[in-house]
């Protein structure tokens, strides 16, 4: 739903939801991403059926203000953090163009009881920062520089923490192929979190552990007649289990328990039509680093039908259970288009898992489904 008033520069937005109930939390039994986290640390009105809302006000040409719950998402392809994936966080937004500059200026203050699920924990907050920049230097070649802060009050299960999160992105489109590519750098400190009596950390970490990760990756994509073919590889540092936190790369997606459509698999990671209890791999793997490659084609079958498969597969950068392969995973998936707006989405997937997992963990294998209406 939106409003913009005739000849004022200024209006809104808003999108609801209903999931067996209105809200991505209410009733948390309806909702297939499960309870976790129990408080939603960055959106309390989406247990309402609200999944964002925001006013906007254009005060100079190619400047907009914004305020509200935002739907934000990262310029690293969804590997940080999402809207897409319900990302949608209280605060102001400036977006505005200076050529031949593009950018993003936002400050969001998340809910009481970040990562907390106690009355206790209300009053304590989080506060995000987040600056984009960028600008095309020709025609096919686009490029940015981008720079997120993150901080958790004290006291909390991701109580002292602070995180910083610098970067460059690369974009071509054109001759031969169309590629995409981003390096991070990571440099935090994980708070202490929540102590039992005997002062030992119940969840979080200690203040010492201070860590400096990385992460790139190298996305490619080209068409032959109707068929499209798209290749991406991942990386990003770890720590080994039993070492301290040291080289690991952290994500808001792995603090929060949130996640985002990066990947081309459907079990490994989320994705939007299979989006039910995959096993929610982000790029900072848990501490243990990332290695991945993926593959995915697709093309028409019909004027409304269109196929696609997909391939991946999966390595830590640091071993656990005494392994780093995590496994593969191959899948297929075909979309038809009842109607405008209207759209079915039918899969298969299955993943191989290695020891990674554990020893003789079982294989994976998903059938699903997703009938969307949007408009």
């Amino acid at each position: 739903m939106s409003i913009s008033p005739k000849g004022i520069p200024a209006g809104g937005f808003a999108q609801a939801e209903f999931r067996g109930g209105f809200g991505g939390s209410s009733p948390n039994a309806s909702d297939p991403r499960g309870e976790a986290p129990t408080r939603n640390p960055f959106n309390r009105l989406q247990a309402r059926g609200i999944r964002y809302g925001f006013l906007y006000f254009t005060p100079l040409r190619e400047q907009t203000i914004l305020g509200g719950v935002l739907p934000l998402s990262d310029e690293f392809g969804d590997t940080l953090f999402s809207a897409d994936w319900d990302f949608n966080a209280g605060g102001v937004a400036l977006l505005g163009r200076r050529a031949p500059l593009d950018y993003r200026l936002a400050y969001l203050r998340l809910i009481e009881g970040v990562g907390g699920t106690d009355a206790g924990s209300i009053g304590r907050d989080g506060d995000f920062f987040l600056a984009d920049v960028s600008t095309a230097f020709t025609k096919d070649l686009r490029g940015g520089l981008h720079a997120y802060y993150l901080t958790v009050a004290k006291g909390l299960p991701l109580g002292d923490t602070e995180e910083w999160w610098a970067g460059a992105t690369l974009r071509g489109e054109g001759d031969p192929f169309d590629w995409n590519a981003f390096a991070l750098l990571n440099v935090g400190q994980l708070g202490i979190g929540e102590l039992d009596a005997d002062g030992k950390v119940v969840s979080g970490f200690d203040r010492s552990d201070t860590h400096t990760g990385y992460a790139f990756k190298v996305e490619a994509a080209r068409s032959f007649a109707a068929l499209r073919l798209s290749l991406q590889s991942l990386y990003s540092s770890g720590d080994s289990r039993d070492a301290k936190v040291k080289s690991r790369f952290v994500t808001p997606e792995g603090l929060f328990g949130t996640e985002g459509y990066w990947a081309y698999t459907h079990i490994f990671t989320a994705n939007g039509p299979s989006d039910v209890n995959d096993l929610g791999i982000e790029l900072g793997n848990g501490g243990a680093g990332l290695v991945t490659v993926q593959g995915r084609a697709s093309m028409p079958l019909h004027e409304r039908v269109t196929g696609q498969l997909s391939a991946g597969w999966f390595q830590a950068s640091r071993s656990r259970n005494g392994s780093r392969d995590m496994g593969t995973e191959v899948g297929g998936m075909t979309t038809i288009a009842l109607a405008e707006g209207l759209h079915l989405d039918v899969g298969v997937a299955g993943a191989f898992l290695g020891e990674f997992f554990g020893p003789e963990t079982d294989d994976l294998f998903e059938v699903f489904t997703r009938f969307q209406f949007q408009y």
